[in-house]
C-alpha cells in the first residue's frame, strides 16, 4: 500500500468515525427534558413553555390567545392553583424603535385564560404571562409570529 493510499484510508476511518460517533451523541439526547421548550409535547398542540414546576402552553387562533396551565406530567391545573395572573403584549413597531407594551384582559374560563391582541401592522411580538402558582410568583413569555 502506498503512502497516497494510506492516507485515502485513513481519511475514509476518520470520516466514519465522525458519522458513528456523531450518531450516538444525538441519540444520547433524545427523550429527556433539560426545561427547554419543546422538549415537552403541547397537549393541545401550541407552544409550551416551563414554569414553576409545571408548564403553560400557548394556543393562538388569528388574535385570540388561550393560556392553558399545567402540572409537570402535563396534566391540567386546577384553575385555582393560579393567581394574580396579567399578560402583557410587547411591539416594537419599527427597527431600533422603543417597544409598545399593552396590558391584556384576561378571561377566566373552566380550564384555561383567554384574551385577544391584533399586534396591527406588526408580524411578530412578545406576550409576557406573569403569575402565582400555589403563592409561588414566576413568568414566561413567547415570541408570537402573526401569520
Amino acid at each position: 500500500m502506498n503512502k497516497g493510499e494510506k492516507m485515502k484510508k485513513l481519511s475514509s476511518t476518520i470520516a466514519l468515525l465522525a458519522i458513528l460517533g456523531g450518531g450516538f451523541s444525538a441519540a444520547a439526547g433524545e427523550g429527556h427534558d433539560h426545561g427547554v421548550p419543546g422538549a415537552v409535547a403541547a397537549p393541545k398542540g401550541g407552544e409550551i413553555q416551563p414554569a414553576l414546576g409545571g408548564y403553560l402552553e400557548l394556543v393562538r387562533i388569528g388574535n385570540v390567545l388561550k393560556i392553558y396551565p399545567y402540572d409537570g406530567k402535563t396534566k391540567a391545573l386546577p384553575m385555582t392553583a393560579l393567581s394574580d395572573v396579567e399578560a402583557t403584549a410587547e411591539v416594537v413597531p419599527a427597527k431600533n424603535a422603543k417597544p409598545v407594551v399593552t396590558k391584556l384582559v384576561l378571561k377566566s374560563n373552566a380550564d384555561h385564560f383567554e384574551t385577544s391582541f391584533d399586534p396591527k401592522k406588526s408580524h411578530l411580538y412578545t406576550l409576557k404571562v406573569a403569575f402565582k402558582i400555589n403563592g409561588k410568583a414566576d413568568s414566561v413569555a413567547y415570541k408570537v409570529e402573526r401569520n
